[in-house]
């Protein structure tokens, strides 16, 4: 028999321009009873589309070519046969955009991407990078590298949108848990993007905006209310993570100039990306007081589980779980916290791989190494773990911390900062589920950089967040085989002193 061709019937849309000879294949002439959905729980097939009021045509004079929610060729709203990436593969494109909340201006695209000038490096996949000016004006974001795949192209600089991005942590202790640096700024999840945007200044009641993008659209998504606990107007959003159906969110207040004041306050939040809504689960810290900030975020074993940071010589990190709920999330109190005292007083990367979880820790003094620890469950909901990995180079600085880890080829990695005697020492482990072996090593001022690992399809990304951020470089690399590390710093840019790269990373196609 001959070969069966499968088609993604409607992904590109309503074209109503072409001749009808001459549309896609992918392409519709008209579409009254069936749409194709990328949202979650539907996995971008074709399905029946739900009753809209229909338009009186009569008033308008003319054909109506928008009404119902799909995407309609030529116009912001369609997302083409491409989309972002996932954390293991190309994505689908994800839903048409909507309007937006009221007050955003509804979706728009990267300006040189597929909807814009047309497709660049020749059309290959493309790697978004956020990144910002550097000066304290502009620290929070101002536009994008762009690169191919592999970032095998020279990069160049997108001013967007989308965007632009922000960033909430630094070398500096300018804001964000002090001074152990970012946390990863967004989750890629069914072809999108959610990233943190919106703010541009420290002072004003300016709130931060949840958005998402898949390469072709970029729009609102939700904005995080004001605490009510707080008398300040700062906030931002530190981790985003996924359970099921939804992205989960955790934000902190007040924290311009002081990370853990005695004013700083945080919430875990759930976002609906179906339909946008954002609830906040009403979880306070273990401690009970302000002053712990909720950073890194995981899921594991039905539970997400939240990091603490404290930023003080004397406080004390707590991993807390959380139980999903239908109307948001509760604190899992049978199972309780688990505790990291001192030396290692803050929690800083959370990792589910096989069937524990891995917590990494960092230090707000010297002398001492950050660990990461082997987490796991009994069948009784009593914890068990261990240390499985020590950091080095040689004497443990202030603020050496293990700033990342990822899940790429069934194995775990994981990144690791020193920031000694000026000099810093960066070094990237790869766990096989019994043996630790560190696969990249640098030292010197000139790698004075926390990395933040990224997967899109079959490539791991390191994103080197500079530790000085005003005389700081940033650093990428890429490997294919997560032992062969390539530098791509001079292709993707150093950029001038004090030019920010941020922990956020996504691809997208552009066919």
């Amino acid at each position: 028999m001959p070969p069966i061709t499968i088609r993604a019937l409607g992904a590109r849309g309503v074209n109503v321009d072409a001749d009808p000879l001459l549309l896609d294949d992918a392409e519709l002439r008209d579409s009254q009873n069936f749409f194709h959905d990328t949202s979650d729980a539907h996995g971008g097939g074709v399905r029946t589309r739900r009753g809209f009021t229909p338009f009186a045509v009569q008033p308008f004079g003319a054909a109506v070519l928008g009404g119902l929610g799909m995407a309609v060729k030529g116009t912001a709203r369609a997302t083409g046969g491409g989309g972002g990436g996932g954390s293991t593969g190309p994505g689908d494109g994800g839903p048409p955009g909507g309007s937006g909340p009221t007050g955003d201006t509804g979706p728009t695209p990267f300006p040189t991407g597929p909807t814009g000038t047309g497709p660049i490096f020749g059309g290959a996949r493309v790697i978004a990078i956020g990144r910002s000016s550097g000066a304290v004006s502009t620290r929070y974001g101002t536009s994008w590298f762009l690169t191919s795949e592999n970032m095998a192209d020279a990069a160049i600089i997108n001013t967007g949108p989308p965007g632009p991005p922000n960033n909430y942590g630094n070398g500096g202790g300018f804001i964000g848990p002090g001074d152990l640096e970012a946390y990863p700024a967004g989750i890629v999840k069914n072809g999108y993007l959610y990233y943190w945007g919106g703010i541009t200044s420290t002072t004003g009641a300016l709130r931060p905006a949840i958005r998402r993008t898949n390469g072709y659209i970029d729009e609102l998504v939700a904005t995080v209310p004001k605490d009510a606990r707080s008398t300040g107007t700062n906030s931002q959003v530190l981790a985003f993570a996924e359970n099921g159906n939804f992205v989960w969110i955790t934000e902190t207040t007040n924290l311009a100039t002081n990370p853990t004041g005695a004013t700083a306050y945080s919430r875990l939040f759930r976002l609906d990306p179906a339909t946008k809504s954002l609830v906040d689960c009403q979880i306070t810290g273990s401690s009970g007081a302000a002053g712990y900030v909720f950073c890194p975020l995981a899921e594991y074993n039905g539970r997400m589980f939240i990091g603490e940071y404290t930023n003080t010589v004397s406080g004390t990190a707590n991993l807390i779980p959380v139980l999903p709920t239908v109307s948001g999330a509760v604190a899992d109190t049978a199972l309780g916290t688990l505790s990291f005292g001192a030396p290692e007083r803050n929690t800083t990367a959370i990792c589910k791989y096989d069937s524990n979880l891995y917590v990494g820790t960092g230090l707000v003094t010297s002398g001492a190494f950050a660990h990461i620890y082997q987490m796991s469950i009994t069948a009784a909901g009593v914890w068990t773990g261990s240390s499985v990995l020590t950091g080095s180079g040689g004497t443990g600085a202030t603020r050496n911390f293990f700033s990342s880890m990822v899940e790429y080829e069934s194995k775990l990695y994981a990144s690791y900062f020193n920031p000694i005697n000026a000099t810093g020492t960066s070094i990237i482990y790869q766990y096989d589920g019994t043996t630790w072996t560190g696969v990249f090593t640098s030292s010197g001022a000139a790698q004075r950089v926390p990395y933040y690992l990224f997967v899109d399809k079959d490539t791991m990304y390191a994103v080197g967040t500079p530790d000085d951020i005003l005389t700081g470089r940033n650093r990428f690399l890429s490997t294919t085989d997560g032992t062969t590390w390539t530098d791509q710093t001079t292709g993707v840019g150093t950029g001038a002193a004090g030019v920010l790269s941020f922990p956020l990373l996504f691809g997208f196609d552009q066919t």
